[in-house]
C-alpha cells in the first residue's frame, strides 16, 4: 500500500520515488520520495526535502508520513529522520 500511495503522487508536482526498503524480517517498511517543493537554501547551504512514509507490520510502529531532509537508506538514517 505504501507504493500505491506514493505512485499516485509520482510525476505530480516534481515528486519522484527515491528509495524504499524493509528492516528486520519486514516488520518495518518505508518509501522515500524526493519533493522539489521542499528544497530550501540556508546561507548557501542547499537542503533537499523528502517525504517519507513508514509503516510497521508487526504492531511495532504506527503509520508515519513526514517531511525530512534525511535520505533514508537504512535503519540508522531512518532513526535520524525520526528524531
Amino acid at each position: 500500500y505504501l507504493f500505491d500511495w506514493f505512485s499516485a503522487l509520482d510525476g505530480f508536482s516534481d515528486v519522484t520515488l527515491e528509495t524504499a526498503g524493509a528492516l528486520g524480517k519486514g516488520e518495518t517498511v518505508w518509501v522515500l520520495a524526493k519533493c522539489a517543493g521542499l528544497h530550501f537554501d540556508i546561507g548557501g547551504d542547499e537542503h533537499q526535502g523528502y517525504m517519507t512514509l513508514i509503516n510497521g507490520h508487526a504492531g511495532n510502529r504506527r503509520l508515519t508520513l513526514m517531511p525530512t531532509t534525511i535520505r533514508i537508506v537504512c535503519q540508522n538514517t531512518m532513526r535520524m529522520a525520526l528524531e
